[in-house]
């Protein structure tokens, strides 16, 4: 069995916002991306809606990734 057969598969990203922010936001979310090294705003935006989901609704984190 390969090592990678042992790490759990995410689910697909399939659902797609659009979000527009104030003047300047994007500047600094590109900045705060590199500084926790992280490549690509879009990126480092799911993480933090994913954080936020995962602390204010566990079970639905959980099902979304499914482990619930």
């Amino acid at each position: 069995m390969a090592k990678d057969e042992n790490i759990p598969r995410l689910p697909a990203l399939t659902d797609r916002t659009m979000v527009s922010f104030r003047e300047g936001s994007l500047e600094v979310l590109e900045g705060m991306a590199a500084d926790a090294e992280i490549k690509g705003v879009g990126v480092y935006i799911r993480l933090l809606v994913e954080r936020e989901i995962a602390a204010c609704r566990p079970e639905d984190f959980k099902r979304l990734r499914g482990v619930g």
